[in-house]
């Protein structure tokens, strides 16, 4: 700790110095760079100094009190265990961890995970993120193969709840929404890659797009070109328009993304695109037509995504 007392006496010195310098104008910037780089270095130097030492300090505590307490520390731990109290026990063994006693590093162990599958059976069945975490947390806490498996069979109840969401979503958006439709049909397949009539439908209305881009003004440039904006094929479109309810509501979806190379002429009832732009390709609700809108002037929503706004 003396080391420690004289750094800070002399970054104490440094800046009444350095102040003192500055009270008679006698401070040249180079000199002030110089004083602002010691007294950082100084601070940082005496921040890890005392961070290091007091944690030093504090485990030499913890390691001494296990010491002298370790039976009743131990009993301890065991009447939590034998009362169902696996949190307070897990977290009476977690304080002294670092002692590595291996009776303690045991019984930590099995309260800790006594406490996480305690977690597990409280935990709805349809809360499969949940359920995931603390199966992932019992196997890297234990390592057993038994988790693993459980690991597994979570993933893929989680994996059908959300094919099932997805489908429900499905039957509600309307059949020229095709580029939804599409969207939803990809993430089915994501999802369940072994069912062909997902990959079908995907291919089927992806086609449909393509066919009605060619008979227009407009080229998808996603195929030759990564853009982010790519990535929001088939989310919603939602240009300040609102609903009754205030909220903002879709008012055409995503096909893709044109470019407007310097040069070009891309004009649609006499409005003509700036040059060196990207636009999103957005089939309209209301006109069944794609027209452009530049990426930055509208807003755009995933239609899958949880706790979509109505």
């Amino acid at each position: 700790m003396i080391r420690y007392a004289l750094i800070i006496l002399a970054f104490l010195a440094l800046v009444v110095y350095v102040s003192y310098m500055a009270a008679r104008g006698a401070v040249s910037g180079r000199f002030r760079t110089i004083s602002l780089v010691l007294l950082g270095f100084l601070l940082i130097l005496v921040g890890t100094g005392l961070y290091y030492n007091q944690k030093y300090y504090s485990v030499q505590t913890v390691q001494e009190e296990f010491a002298t307490e370790k039976r009743e520390i131990l009993n301890t731990i065991r009447d939590h265990l034998e009362f169902g109290e696996f949190g307070r026990a897990a977290d009476l063994a977690a304080k002294y961890i670092e002692v590595n006693d291996p009776e303690l590093q045991r019984l930590y162990v099995r309260s800790r995970e006594a406490e996480l599958l305690q977690k597990i059976e409280n935990t709805d069945r349809d809360n499969h993120d949940l359920r995931l975490k603390l199966w992932r947390n019992l196997y890297d806490l234990t390592g057993k193969a038994d988790y693993q498996k459980r690991i597994e069979a979570e993933k893929e109840l989680a994996a059908r709840a959300e094919e099932k969401r997805i489908l429900n979503i499905l039957q509600d958006i309307p059949e020229a929404h095709i580029a939804q439709k599409a969207l939803g049909f990809e993430i089915l397949q994501g999802l369940n890659p072994g069912k062909a009539s997902y990959r079908l439908k995907y291919n089927d209305y992806r086609q449909q797009i393509e066919t009605r881009l060619q008979n227009t003004l407009w080229s998808n440039a996603c195929s030759r070109i990564s853009l982010t904006a790519c990535e929001h094929f088939g989310y919603l479109a939602i240009e300040g328009q609102t609903s009754a309810g205030g909220k903002k509501t879709g008012f055409g979806e995503i096909w893709g993304v044109s470019q407007r190379p310097k040069g070009a002429l891309i004009s649609k009832e006499g409005e003509v695109a700036p040059e060196n732009g990207f636009y999103y390709i957005v089939h309209e609700f209301e006109t069944r037509s794609p027209t452009l809108h530049h990426i930055e002037s509208i807003a755009v929503e995933n239609p899958y995504a949880q706790n979509l706004k109505k």
